[in-house]
């Protein structure tokens, strides 16, 4: 047991002030104890009364000023001095006293026998070696009897027992439920106590109906009926019926707990059958040295267990939650009946339990009765399943069994670092047809382009005609449209995809609104500005103009879903949530340092588009679907806190993998000749739809990877280039560095891309590609990341030459490789097979 040291109190009794008095004053000072003199017996007795000091000096060097037989008879006489350590002090010359022995002082009292020292130094040792020794071991006793204090007040039967099953403890409640007092019980075996001729037969009994039977609670769950009712096992079928006392020793001999239950009988007679818990203890070894059985008795406060008939037994113990208690009244007979309040009769019959408490249940009971190296499995998969950070990445490295190892590069490891560095409830409302859009005015007629599109130059509708394709120039709109490409290309998208006619509301109506939204986007940042916000509008368009999400999605999901990516990142300030932690900035005061700048996007964009009617794109619908698509908009907005990659991702994956349905090689309905085709009936329920949008968002968000190489390259340096303002602003205000790699003057940015395509994007788009059926995208990731290696072991060669070389010659090599850089890429991007298939 480990106890918090706290401030020792130290009583000094000395009848007279001398060296050896100020010696033990000042080296109690300076040890920070809280420390008192008295001068005589009263005053001492009546100190230690107040206070119940920890240790107690009292002089007995001599009797003439101060009678320290006394003061320690009478110490020792008062409550809770059981827990004090007394020292005498003695003169130097004690030990040459012939017969002289400190027996006598010991039985008055003392705790320990100290010779006279008039030096600090030495009464430092002394005190030292007495709060390491006597001092540590009575605080050690003090927390075990509050332990056993804590025991007795508590409402669950406990026994303590050593490895032999041998009762060396038992609590109050034991002696009230069952009638055993420790002097009855200290000794014997549990098993033999509990466990009597004339039950073994009523256990087993109780036994084959309420024990844990893997096999049969399967077979229960396929039939849809109650675990508790038998079934009838096929003859000859093996059958595992353990004795409780050998499947509690065999749990033991793992040093694991076992839970189930227990029959204990009581001293008068009958048993009762508790659900209980067996936990091995090892107080100073490694080797368990008691067991501790705690018995959960509110089951006793509204259930009879005259018969095993009367019990379902329960997989754990709901200790510290109070039971339901009858009420009792006399009726005029004088007869005493029970009244129950409905209200407890109601909640007792409901069984609340957690879906994670269910797997656990059905591990525990697998474990059983399975091999030893089977149980070692199931014992490591708890201990993952008891972690509160189960979508938490962690670096593995290469093992045999880990094919795929992790690159341990630092600029990789930093990008994960600073990504991750740090929720709305969940949205299942239910699935709305097209034709359920409710809104307060008629659907509105309008030209196949807006009214802006013939304000646009030749160069802007020649680029907006191909906005559909995954190799749309979002840089090359920006830089025609002077900055403003979200208004355009909003513009043509909302109107390709109907989102006017969604929510009832006319085309100046969503210009206005894309017109605000794009003002608010900070055009000095590097990244995070419009022009992103206009990549990963196309891009999600772009996965909605696929076949198999478009027959998933309704109207409101693509109205909502190109509102989200249009927003997503609305007044980023081009820095991360981990920066305005850092300096404590209003936001992340406002949002509690969660999800803080995701948060911030989503609830701003509501407030710009209700700042005014010519603005508000939601002022047609109805309530409800006002609050449909704001729950949609605002789940997918936080979906892109990369601190939930993870999270989304293993989510998504776990929802693919229970939606696939094996079609034949020969099979005309399968996609592109796939052996696994998803099941779209079983992805379109709202909780699956809910994941594929969030799954969506984050595709589009982090695409850049998977665009073009001219325009990947691009983005990467912008990205990179933000984050080198970021780590610049961090030095320079003295702040923690939340990716110190991305220094300006050492970054190397094919390592970034390296990295973070090998931590983020692989897994994610293999995941995604499976549903949206995206092989254009997944073909550019392969010629992009093969680019990136190149250039690192390009990067690297150069640094060797350059350490081999002068430094002249050096520079022409450089000022050769920034020559033939372009037109590597024009010749990259030509000999492409997905620039080729688009």
């Amino acid at each position: 047991m480990k106890v918090v040291r706290r401030q020792l109190k130290v009583l000094l009794v000395f009848g007279r002030e001398d060296n050896v008095s100020e010696a033990w004053w000042s080296a109690c000072k300076r040890q920070g104890y809280d420390v008192v003199l008295k001068r005589n017996t009263e005053d001492a007795i009546k100190a230690f009364l107040d206070h119940t000091h920890d240790l107690i000096i009292i002089d007995a060097r001599s009797s003439k000023h101060l009678s320290a037989e006394n003061v320690c008879r009478s110490i020792r006489a008062a409550d809770h001095s059981q827990f004090t350590v007394l020292v005498g002090i003695v003169k130097k010359n004690f030990a040459d006293r012939e017969n002289a022995t400190v027996g006598p002082m010991l039985k008055n009292g003392y705790n320990r026998i100290v010779t006279e020292v008039s030096t600090v130094g030495g009464v430092l040792n002394d005190l030292i070696q007495i709060e390491y020794s006597e001092l540590s071991s009575q605080s050690q006793l003090r927390a075990m009897q509050a332990v056993f204090s804590a025991l007795d007040s508590c409402k669950e039967v406990v026994h303590i027992t050593d490895t032999q099953h041998r009762i060396q403890y038992v609590n109050r409640a034991c002696e009230n439920i069952l009638g055993y007092s420790l002097e009855d019980v200290a000794g014997r075996n549990l098993w033999e106590l509990h466990i009597s001729d004339s039950h073994k037969q009523d256990i087993r009994a109780f036994d084959h109906r309420s024990s844990v039977d893997f096999k049969t609670s399967l077979e229960h769950q396929r039939a849809g009926t109650d675990h508790r009712q038998p079934i009838d096992h096929k003859a000859g079928e093996p059958r595992v019926n353990l004795d409780i006392s050998e499947a509690v020793n065999m749990q033991m001999r793992r040093g694991r707990e076992w839970e189930g239950v227990v029959t204990c009988r009581r001293k008068s007679g009958g048993a009762v059958h508790l659900p209980s818990k067996v936990i091995p203890v090892a107080p100073l070894t490694r080797k368990n040295e008691y067991y501790i059985y705690m018995s959960d008795t509110h089951a006793l406060d509204r259930l009879e267990f005259s018969t095993v008939d009367h019990f379902h037994p329960r997989g754990s113990i709901k200790s510290l939650r109070k039971g339901s208690h009858d009420i009792r009244s006399l009726n005029s007979d004088g007869t005493q009946n029970i009244i129950r309040r409905q209200s407890l009769v109601k909640l007792h019959s409901l069984t609340i339990e957690a879906p994670i408490t269910r797997v656990f249940n059905i591990i525990n009971a697998a474990q059983e009765n399975s091999p030893a190296y089977v149980a070692q499995a199931l014992e490591k998969v708890l201990e993952i399943l008891r972690s509160t950070e189960l979508y938490s990445p962690q670096l593995i490295s290469a093992t045999p069994d880990n094919v795929r190892p992790v690159p341990a590069d630092p600029v990789a490891t930093d990008l994960l670092g600073g990504l991750l560095a740090q929720g709305p409830k969940p949205l299942l409302s239910g699935r709305r047809s097209s034709n359920d859009t409710a809104v307060k005015v008629s659907q509105l007629s309008r030209q196949s382009l807006p009214a802006l599109h013939q304000q646009a130059s030749a160069a802007i509708r020649e680029l907006l005609a191909d906005d559909l394709s995954w190799n749309f120039d979002v840089i090359k709109l920006e830089k025609i449209s002077d900055k403003r490409p979200l208004v355009w290309l909003g513009m043509s998208l909302m109107c390709k995809f109907h989102v006017p006619d969604t929510l009832g509301c006319d085309e100046q109506t969503i210009q206005n609104w894309l017109t605000l939204i794009e003002a608010n986007y900070h055009s000095d940042n590097t990244y995070h500005n419009s022009t992103h916000a206009s990549d990963v509008l196309q891009a999600t368009a772009y996965f909605l103009n696929q076949e198999r999400l478009g027959q998933l999605l309704d109207p409101l999901d693509v109205a909502a879903s190109l509102i989200a990516a249009v927003v997503h990142d609305v007044d980023h300030p081009g820095k991360n949530s981990a920066f305005l932690c850092n300096t404590d900035n209003e936001l992340a005061i406002l949002y509690n340092d969660l999800s803080v700048l995701e948060s911030h996007h989503a609830a701003v964009s509501f407030k710009y588009s209700h700042s005014d009617d010519r603005v508000n794109i939601y002022k047609a619908l109805d309530r409800d679907t006002y609050k449909h698509v704001r729950k949609s908009v605002i789940d997918m907005v936080l979906a892109t806190d990369m601190t939930k990659h993870f999270e989304h991702l293993s989510k998504f994956i776990n929802m693919s993998g229970n939606s696939k349905t094996p079609v034949k090689d020969d099979d005309t309905t399968s996609f592109d000749g796939a052996r696994d085709s998803p099941d779209l009936m079983s992805f379109g329920t709202p909780e699956n739809l809910v994941i594929i949008k969030r799954m969506m968002i984050k595709c589009a968000d982090v695409s850049n990877p998977m665009r073009p190489l001219h325009l990947y390259i691009d983005w990467a340096h912008r990205i990179a280039n933000e984050y080198f303002n970021q780590t610049e602003e961090e030095k320079k205000r003295s702040l923690p560095i939340v990716m110190p790699q991305f220094d300006r003057t050492t970054c190397s940015i094919p390592k970034s891309q390296i990295g973070f395509i090998d931590f983020f994007i692989n897994d994610m788009f293999d995941a995604w590609d499976a549903l949206a059926d995206i092989p254009e995208l997944i073909e550019h990731l392969r010629w992009n990341y093969q680019y990136w290696k190149e250039q690192e072991e390009a990067a690297n060669a150069i640094i060797t030459v350059s350490q081999n070389q002068p430094l002249c010659k050096a520079d022409e090599e450089d000022e050769e490789e920034d020559e033939t850089k372009e037109e590597d890429i024009a010749d990259r991007e030509n000999n492409n097979p997905a620039e080729d298939a688009s």
